[in-house]
C-alpha cells in the first residue's frame, strides 16, 4: 500500500562507470535524429548532487524513448552490458528520496511504464519490484510508483488508493500499464496483473490515452473483461467528442459509408469482407472513408473521403454533414479513430462487424453482424451489447489466399522435432495457453517445436526480448522459434513447410486458419464460447475434418499429440486436406449475397426493430427473430 512516512535511505553503492556508444541490434539503422546514448554516471550524480533534476529527467527519457522507438531482435553482449548498466544506474537515482520529478515531466514519466518495464526485464533486475519497495515507503512518492509499478511486478498495490490519491494521473497510469497486453499476457505475472487491471473499476477512471490500446487489449485477457473495460473507454471518448460540432445527417435510403483503417488486401478484414462490400455495389451507392495518410483499395467505391488527425487535431470534417443511411464498421477496436468513430451517430443504422470479431459494449453502434454457423445455439446474442443479426454460414467470406500452393512440404526426417505453426499475434499467446503448450510437449513422443509466428506485434516499446525470453523459460529453447516479420510469400511459404498448425484460444484465428488449411497443413482448432474463438472449428466441418477441432483442453491435447505421435494418422489428416474443396466450402462467395439481404432487411425493418427490442435475427434462407 502506499504510505506516507519519513524513512532514513542511504544512497546505493554503485559503480562508476564511463559508457561508450552501445550497439544495439535493429532491424534497421537507428535514424540520424536518434539521440546520443552516451553516458557516465558520475555525470548523473553530480547532477544528482547539484539538484538539477530537470536536466536528469531529460537525458533518462531521452534513453526510455530510444528503447521505447527501437525494435532489437537479439541482444548482443555488449547491448546486454548497456541496458544492465543504465537500469542500474537510472533506477539508482530515480529511487532516491531526495530526487523529484518535475511537474512537467510527470506525464511521461508515467507514459514510460510500459516500455521501462521491457528494459528493466531485459535487464539482470528483470522486475521494478526490489525498486518499488524503495520508494513506497517514502514521501510525494505517487509519480515514481506510477513510473515503475507495471504488468510483471509482483508487487500488490491497492488501486484504489492510487485513484483516490489522484484519479487524473492514476488514469494515466492505468491506460500505460495497460499497453502491457502484447508482451506480457504469456508470462505468470503479466497474465494475472493485466487481468486484475483490467477487471479494476472505479468511477474516476477516464480512459483518455492509448484508448486502443485497453480497448482491444482487454479482449485478450478473457473471462469478458472488455465488457467492464469497453464503457469505460466508450463514456470518456463521447466525453471528448462533446466538443465537436454534433454530425448533420440527412438519410438517404441508398447511401452506404464503410469506415475501415485496414482497407488493403493483405489485411484480415480486407480479406473477409471484400466479397461482402462488393455484393452491396449493384443496389448502393457506396462511400469509403478512410485514414489520413493510409493507403486503401478504393475499387469498388463511388466516393471517397477521409479522417484523422491534421496537424495533432481530430479531423472528421468529411463526414460532419451527410447522407448517409448505413454505417459499416468492419474493424472497430483496431484504431483509435475506429473508436471514436463508433461513439459518433453519423448515420441511423450503424453496424459492427466480424472484422474485428467483438461487440463494443455501449458505444453507438446499433448491430452486429455474425454468422449463426459459428455463434454458440443458446443465446448467442448475450456475447453482445448490439442486436445480433444472423447469417446463415459464417457470416462473412474469406477471400482466396493471393498465393500459389507450391507443395513444399517434405516427409519429416525420423528423430527430428515435428514443426507446429503457432499462427497467432503475441497478444493471444496467454499464460494459460502455454500452460496447455507446455503439456502437449510432455504428452508427445518425439521432438516438437513451436514455430510462432507474431508478426510486427512485438515490434515496440522493446517487448521482443522478454516475450522470446519468457516463452523460452517456460516451453524450453529447443521447443521454441519466434519468427521475425515475414513478407507474405515468405509467410505462406514457411507455414507449408509445417506439420501441423495449432490455433490459439481463447481467441481463435480466422483468416490464419484459412492460410493454414490452403497450405493443405493438418489444423488442430479449440473451441471458446464466441465467434472469435469458434470460426476456424467452422471451417473444419465446412471440409470434414471436425474431428481435429477441440471443445476442451483435454481434447486439444489428446488430438494434437496423436497427430505429432502417429505418423500414420498425421498423413491420413493431411491427404483429406490437400483432397478438400476448400474454393466451394471456406471460399464460396454465398455468404456475400446474404450479407447484401442482411443489409436490406436491416434498413426495411430498422424502425419496427427499434420499437420491438429485437436482440437476435436470422436473415438468409430462414429468417426468424427473439
Amino acid at each position: 500500500m502506499l504510505r506516507k512516512i519519513n524513512v532514513a535511505i542511504r544512497p546505493p553503492v554503485v559503480s562508476v562507470l564511463g559508457m561508450s556508444q552501445p550497439s544495439i541490434s535493429y532491424t534497421q539503422a537507428p535514424p540520424p535524429s536518434q539521440p546520443n546514448l552516451t553516458f557516465r554516471f558520475e555525470d548523473w550524480t553530480s547532477l544528482f548532487a547539484k539538484r538539477e533534476h530537470d536536466a536528469l529527467c531529460k537525458r533518462f527519457l531521452e534513453i526510455l524513448n530510444h528503447f521505447q522507438d527501437s525494435k532489437m531482435i537479439v541482444v548482443s553482449e555488449q547491448d546486454q552490458y548497456y541496458i544492465d548498466v543504465f537500469v542500474k544506474s537510472f533506477l539508482a537515482i530515480f529511487t532516491e528520496a531526495d530526487f523529484s520529478i518535475p511537474d512537467h515531466y510527470a506525464h511521461q514519466f508515467i507514459a514510460s511504464n510500459h516500455v521501462l518495464m521491457n528494459v528493466v526485464a531485459i535487464s539482470g533486475f528483470r522486475t521494478t519490484d526490489a525498486h518499488l519497495a524503495i520508494v513506497l515507503p517514502q514521501q510525494n512518492n505517487l509519480i515514481k510508483i506510477l513510473t515503475l509499478l507495471n504488468a510483471r511486478c509482483h508487487t500488490k498495490v491497492d488501486r484504489k488508493i492510487i485513484f483516490d490519491l489522484n484519479a487524473k494521473a492514476a488514469s494515466l497510469w492505468y491506460a500505460h500499464y495497460a499497453c502491457a497486453y502484447y508482451g506480457a499476457l504469456q508470462c505468470k505475472s503479466g497474465y494475472e496483473n493485466l487481468r486484475e487491471h483490467f477487471g479494476f473499476q472505479h468511477p474516476q477512471l477516464e480512459i483518455n490515452e492509448q484508448i486502443q490500446e485497453a480497448y482491444f487489449g482487454s479482449t485478450y485477457a478473457g473471462d469478458n473483461l472488455d465488457q467492464i473495460v469497453k464503457p469505460v473507454v466508450n463514456r470518456s471518448v463521447r466525453k471528448t467528442l462533446s466538443a465537436f460540432p454534433p454530425i448533420t445527417n440527412k438519410p438517404d435510403r441508398k447511401k452506404i459509408v464503410v469506415i475501415s483503417g485496414l482497407w488493403t488486401s493483405g489485411t484480415s478484414v480486407y480479406r473477409t469482407y471484400f466479397e461482402c462490400i462488393k455484393a452491396l455495389k449493384a443496389d448502393y451507392h457506396l462511400t469509403f472513408v478512410g485514414m489520413h495518410g493510409r493507403d486503401s483499395d478504393h475499387s469498388i467505391f463511388d466516393e471517397v473521403r477521409s479522417v484523422g488527425a491534421k496537424n495533432g487535431v481530430l479531423d472528421f470534417s468529411a463526414i460532419q454533414q451527410n447522407d448517409f443511411q448505413v454505417v459499416l464498421f468492419p474493424d472497430i477496436g483496431m484504431s483509435d479513430i475506429s473508436i471514436l468513430m463508433a461513439n459518433m451517430q453519423i448515420a441511423p443504422i450503424q453496424i459492427g462487424l466480424t472484422g474485428h470479431p467483438v461487440s463494443t459494449f455501449d458505444s453507438k453502434v446499433n448491430y452486429f453482424i455474425s454468422g449463426a454457423a459459428v455463434e454458440i445455439q443458446d443465446t448467442p446474442e448475450k456475447h453482445y451489447s448490439e442486436r445480433l443479426v444472423l447469417l446463415p454460414g459464417m457470416g462473412m467470406v474469406h477471400n482466396v489466399p493471393l498465393y500459389t500452393f507450391r507443395g513444399l512440404k517434405k516427409p519429416a526426417v525420423a528423430g527430428s522435432p515435428l514443426i507446429l505453426n503457432a499462427l497467432c499475434w503475441s497478444q493471444k499467446i496467454n499464460h494459460s495457453y502455454v500452460q496447455t503448450l507446455r503439456k502437449l510437449i510432455d504428452r508427445c513422443d518425439r521432438p516438437i517445436k513451436f514455430r510462432f509466428f507474431v508478426g510486427n506485434s512485438l515490434d515496440r516499446a522493446s517487448d521482443r526480448i522478454p516475450f522470446t525470453r519468457n516463452l523460452t523459460e517456460q516451453l524450453g529453447a529447443e521447443h521454441i522459434e519466434i519468427m521475425p516479420p515475414l513478407n507474405y510469400a515468405d509467410y505462406m511459404s514457411t507455414i507449408e513447410r509445417g506439420d501441423i498448425t495449432i490455433d490459439s484460444h481463447h481467441f481463435g484465428g480466422s483468416n490464419t486458419v484459412s492460410d493454414s488449411l490452403f497450405c493443405r497443413v493438418p489444423t488442430v482448432t479449440w473451441n471458446s464460447d464466441k465467434w472469435y474463438g469458434r470460426i476456424g472449428s467452422e471451417m473444419l466441418r465446412l471440409i470434414d475434418l471436425q474431428e481435429c477441432a477441440a471443445d476442451s483442453e483435454e481434447e486439444f491435447l489428446t488430438i494434437t499429440s496423436r497427430l505429432v505421435n502417429d505418423d500414420d494418422y498425421r498423413n491420413q489428416i493431411r491427404e483429406r486436406t490437400l483432397a478438400a474443396d476448400l474454393e466451394n466450402t471456406i471460399y464460396a462467395k454465398e455468404e456475400g449475397k446474404n450479407f447484401a439481404k442482411a443489409i436490406d432487411s436491416i434498413i426495411e425493418n430498422h424502425d419496427q426493430w427499434q420499437t420491438d427490442q429485437i436482440s437476435c435475427v436470422h436473415v438468409g434462407e430462414t429468417s426468424t427473430q427473439r
